[in-house]
């Protein structure tokens, strides 16, 4: 839920910043597509937008996968969160505190 903004430091050159929301303004979109037409520009750092609209979900999920396995993809994950404490994960992101992933550990 973060910004690409607020997101711009952590980010290495050459690295991308991916959101599947439009973001204040819709900038997302704009970002997007500056770096689509014009590739890098020196205001963003050499670091791109991309907005995903992913048609093929199970190959969309192959290649995150892949990546992650190879070292390409690394997910942030702020916090985790046991299966009983999701009430207490989601009123954490409802909150807007979050800045990487939070996930809920199932064990079966």
């Amino acid at each position: 839920k973060s910004t690409f903004g607020k997101c711009v430091r952590i980010l290495k050159p050459g690295g991308a910043y991916i959101s599947s929301e439009l973001g204040p303004w819709i900038q997302n979109i704009y970002y997007s597509l500056i770096t689509l037409i014009f590739g890098s520009v020196p205001f963003m750092q050499r670091r791109q937008v991309k907005f995903p609209y992913p048609p093929d979900i199970p190959r969309t999920i192959r290649l995150i996968k892949q990546l992650t396995e190879e070292g390409k993809f690394k997910p942030i994950i702020e916090k985790t969160y046991p299966l009983d404490k999701i009430a207490e994960a989601y009123d954490y992101v409802r909150k807007g505190l979050k800045t990487g992933n939070v996930v809920i550990v199932i064990k079966s």
